[in-house]
């Protein structure tokens, strides 16, 4: 499929997904799969239309900034359907309890955002900012991802941030917590994956042996028991101490203890 005729298919899909959805929302059928796949949509050409490196400084809406681009065809079929904006701002965000429609609904919306007027959503919408906060300070993941994201967009407007002074300092504050928390977590993934495994040893060696090492005699040292535990002990010292393989280190230590 070339790339002319998978625009054309995002542009037919989204609009039969309005279709669908102007069918199905007012008889209490799941609206979940609808938003999602919206979502999925947007997130497609938003990838393809940065692709062409627009400026960052510019923050025209992408229909304007290039009217070319499918994602502004695709947010222009979104803003021309008055009945679906209000629903998912008013019906899927303010006042829904349910969080998997409240999640889809948030994606959908920052997928949206760089069209979208961010005072005419967050300033004419009562409650809307005061859910986002809550959300974002509560929720499980992704929504408390989504409401985060929302709220950095409203907080754009000077006048919006000037009245949520406090709530803004106490996010700032645990956002930063959380990302000192997931920082501490990848570390300690990533020590646990770069530290080598005891694995039982092949009867053909992987690596050319050491033949001075091979002639050693090593008395009778246990294979199950303690020599286990002394090389695992090794193996973790080596790697805390240098990001370098310690197999080499090992070898080079075994050879100078022969040369002594």
């Amino acid at each position: 499929m070339t790339s002319g005729s998978g625009h054309v298919d995002s542009k037919a899909e989204l609009t039969t997904l309005l279709e669908q959805w102007e069918k199905e929302h007012g008889s209490g059928q799941d609206m979940v799969p609808i938003l999602t796949r919206m979502s999925e949509l947007i997130e497609k050409e938003t990838e393809e239309y940065r692709k062409g490196d627009p400026d960052p400084f510019d923050d025209r809406h992408p229909g304007r900034a290039d009217p070319e681009c499918m994602l502004g065809h695709l947010l222009r079929i979104l803003f021309k359907n008055d009945d679906f904006m209000n629903a998912l701002v008013n019906a899927y965000v303010m006042t829904s309890r349910e969080p998997p429609l409240n999640t889809a609904a948030c994606r959908l919306l920052l997928d949206i955002m760089p069209g979208l007027e961010t005072a005419v959503v967050f300033q004419e919408k009562e409650g809307i900012v005061e859910n986002l906060f809550k959300w974002a300070r509560e929720a499980d993941q992704p929504l408390r991802t989504y409401a985060t994201g929302l709220l950095g967009g409203a907080m754009e407007n000077q006048d919006i941030a000037a009245n949520y002074r406090d709530e803004n300092s106490q996010l700032v504050a645990l956002v930063l917590r959380r990302l000192r928390e997931l920082q501490v977590t990848e570390m300690t993934t990533k020590q646990e994956n770069k530290r080598p495994s005891p694995r039982k040893v092949p009867s053909d060696p992987l690596l050319p042996l050491d033949e001075e090492a091979v002639d050693m005699d090593y008395g009778d040292m246990t294979v199950d028991g303690e020599q286990e535990e002394v090389s695992g002990d090794m193996e973790i010292s080596f790697h805390l101490d240098s990001s370098h393989k310690t197999s080499s280190r090992v070898n080079s230590a075994a050879k100078l203890d022969d040369g002594e």
